[in-house]
């Protein structure tokens, strides 16, 4: 039985959550989101949650521009192989790069590759928080991630027996060096890195008030806003596939609001919003010199300043609220988006040449090009099933069983990394 099963069969009879805590997650394209918490009735002032979510999720897929899925990093297009060394500055100080731009390659009919691989993340979430007065709290969230890449692979696409062969060929035998003469690993080199990312540390108010003479018999609800402090590191630029642990060291803030409606008081709708927002940062990375290159293999180095395109999510729900004692059931559904991410070059020698060249030719445009940096979406379905104790109330102690599997329903430039997940914690009730 593998790991992720194990764990996963052991967090749904085991896992604890917080009666008072709203969990929160911040997405990201590469797995699916998680569930935005939704208001919970304990909103007494003096209580402490601390929560730990273990998930856990793989894949080898993603979801392409026509909401159609391929290969892992195919999301965005095939790449030109073509294309590779177009428009690159100092050529004369390459051999191998002004050799391979000579060559047979960029002559083809058909050079276009898409790039597989093989993705698996292990997520490990804590989350504190703290009932202040007048039902203020506060709130950190601290994302540990490890994220892994490896058996990466290709398919052609070409179309004669002698241009696959001498693709082929160019690929198993020559890019390796080409890429090294850029300061690059080798194309297959996998990634893997384990660190804290970016935590949130947020303010918020919350309410629950009780309702009576209608259908409606309780109102929750909750406002937070928060700070994402970047701790996780970039995207390495010497990796041909690798991913940041974070926002590639953005500043962001994030900010949040929750309604929850309990009716005849076993049966709740609700829904939660989201926005988040970054702070532009400048740094090196590797630029688009070309509209066919994917945003992936990447020759040319620059620097421009990068703004993230702002994050948004909605989140509908319906739940069955303590049925059987504590027994409640939960189905949600959440739309989240990115929106365009844009540079701005700074970097004087990005494209010189070419401009010379061509005498209207736009660097940001070109650059704006890479794929990687468009639009994403993602429709999911979340699920969860969980055992309330605070139904007891002579205890101060308040766990609550519950399991928890997200699934990617539809989606746009996003991998499909459905997630399990479980949490185990611990709220205690202060008197001061």
């Amino acid at each position: 039985m593998s790991f992720r099963v194990i764990m996963i069969s052991f967090l749904s009879i085991l896992t604890v959550a917080s009666s008072s805590l709203h969990t929160v997650d911040l997405p990201h394209f590469y797995r699916t989101t998680f569930f935005q918490g939704e208001a919970k009735r304990n909103t007494s002032d003096g209580v402490s949650s601390l929560e730990f979510r273990y998930a856990d999720g793989s894949t080898k897929e993603s979801w392409n521009t026509y909401e159609v899925k391929t290969c892992l990093f195919n999301s965005h297009s095939p790449f030109d192989m073509r294309k590779l060394a177009e428009n690159l500055e100092c050529l004369d100080q390459k051999p191998l790069t002004k050799a391979y731009a000579d060559g047979p390659i960029p002559g083809l009919y058909n050079g276009k590759l898409a790039f597989g691989g093989n993705f698996h993340m292990k997520e490990y979430d804590i989350t504190f928080q703290q009932n202040i007065l007048y039902g203020l709290y506060l709130q950190a969230y601290l994302p540990i991630k490890k994220l892994k890449i490896d058996c990466i692979d290709y398919v052609q696409s070409a179309t004669t027996d002698v241009e696959h062969s001498l693709l082929a060929a160019f690929v198993e035998n020559e890019l390796d060096a080409i890429l090294e003469e850029n300061c690059i690993d080798p194309l297959k080199t996998p990634f893997c890195s384990t660190e804290l990312s970016d935590p949130l540390v947020s303010i918020g108010w919350h309410g629950h008030c009780e309702v009576s003479g209608s259908s409606i018999t309780a109102l929750r609800g909750y406002l937070q806003a928060g700070v994402i402090i970047p701790t996780g590191s970039r995207r390495k630029i010497n990796r041909v596939f690798s991913l940041p642990l974070g926002y590639n060291k953005h500043w962001g803030f994030n900010g949040r609001g929750n309604i929850h409606v309990t009716l005849w008081d076993k049966f709740v709708v609700g829904a939660n919003l989201g926005a988040t927002v970054f702070l532009k940062q400048s740094y090196a990375q590797r630029l688009t010199t070309a509209a066919e290159q994917n945003g992936w293999v990447l020759l040319e180095k620059g620097r421009a300043s990068t703004d993230l395109g702002t994050i948004w999510d909605i989140t509908t729900y319906a739940k069955t609220e303590r049925v059987f004692g504590g027994l409640s059931m939960l189905i949600g559904y959440s739309y989240t988006q990115q929106e365009d991410t844009t540079l701005t070059v700074k970097n004087p020698h990005f494209l010189k040449t070419a401009k010379e060249q061509a005498e209207f030719l736009n660097v940001n445009e070109i650059a704006n090009t890479n794929k990687l940096l468009k639009q994403w979406y993602q429709h999911v379905l979340h699920g969860y099933i969980q055992y309330d104790f605070s139904t007891y109330k002579d205890i101060t102690i308040l766990p609550t069983i519950r399991a928890e599997y997200h699934l990617p329903l539809l989606a746009k430039h996003t991998w499909h990394t459905d997630m399990w997940s479980g949490t185990t914690s611990l709220a205690i009730t202060w008197d001061f």
